[in-house]
């Protein structure tokens, strides 16, 4: 799927470069939902890259309520358009990213940093490879659909390892960790075109604490095992869009 890049306006600035003010990425057959889109972009060239064939360009962003840095490098000739990028979030406010709540069904708070490595071609995203070492604190989730009574769950910190390649997303580690619940996952995410029909292939396992079961007997006795353990495995298969949830 092709991506499409709108600005608002375009200033050069001093040191040598650019200011971009409302940028927006978004899918060319759905201009009207953004995948990215900041108050303020600013781009400068690295110099010395240019006397040997290549390019890279620094930037930093202002959106959703924080901060993105990095840099993104052109090899010689830019072949089919490839690129090399690198991007630093600081104090992302997630509830101001609007794809997330839509694509996962649910509404996400919480403060997102971190690192996210890609190679490909920026207007074919999902063929490209890269990495990411993401973490959430003082996080939040509200269900789209209640349930067994529970309808928001807090987690103090998430932490997340994953990494794209042959179009899918391995998620090679999630951790959550809170007052009221832990757990972990990990699988894979194969992408279409259609990012609500990718598929899922994701597996874990969940431990409710003390206080999150105390106002809920649905959730203790869905978690009560013979062998008094509460820790629950569970798998997650369908679509991004209809997500299953099985639990062994």
């Amino acid at each position: 799927n092709r991506v499409d890049l709108s600005i608002h306006e375009l200033r050069l600035v001093f040191p040598p470069g650019m200011l971009l003010t409302g940028a927006k990425l978004s899918l060319r057959n759905d201009p009207g939902s953004a995948l990215f889109d900041a108050e303020s972009v600013s781009v400068r060239p690295e110099w010395l890259p240019l006397f040997f064939g290549g390019r890279t360009y620094h930037f930093k962003a202002e959106a959703y309520g924080g901060q993105l840095k990095g840099s993104v490098s052109l090899a010689e000739g830019n072949p089919a358009g490839s690129c090399t990028a690198s991007l630093r979030a600081d104090h992302i406010q997630i509830q101001q990213y609007a794809p997330l709540s839509r694509l996962a069904q649910a509404h996400f708070k919480g403060d997102l940093n971190g690192d996210i490595l890609f190679k490909g071609r920026f207007d074919q995203i999902m063929g490209g490879e890269g990495e990411a070492d993401l973490y959430v604190s003082g996080g939040n989730m509200k269900l789209g659909t209640p349930f067994l009574g529970v309808d928001s769950i807090d987690f103090g910190r998430l932490t997340i390892n994953m990494s794209l390649g042959d179009r899918k997303i391995r998620m090679v580690r999630v951790d959550l960790k809170g007052d009221t619940l832990q757990g972990a996952l990990s699988g894979t995410i194969n992408l279409t075109t259609d990012m609500l029909r990718s598929r899922l292939n994701l597996k874990g396992n969940v431990e409710p604490l003390e206080g999150f079961m105390s106002s809920n007997q649905g959730i203790l006795q869905l978690f009560r095992q013979k062998t008094g353990s509460m820790k629950r495995l569970f798998t997650i298969q369908g679509t991004l869009g209809i997500p299953k949830f099985s639990f062994s």
